[in-house]
């Protein structure tokens, strides 16, 4: 069985990963919902 220390290291890889691919889907979301209201937002807002 391993042992604690040399398992940290691995934890530490998978939760950065995690916690990378947890951020950069955040943002993907961010920037379609941001994309989406810049898009549309001539049909929400009363043109000039």
């Amino acid at each position: 069985m391993l042992s604690l220390p040399s398992l940290l290291p691995l934890v530490a890889v998978v939760m950065g990963g995690v916690f990378f691919r947890g951020w950069l889907s955040l943002y993907s979301l961010l920037g379609s919902a941001v994309s989406f209201f810049t898009q549309y937002r001539g049909d929400f807002l009363p043109e000039k």
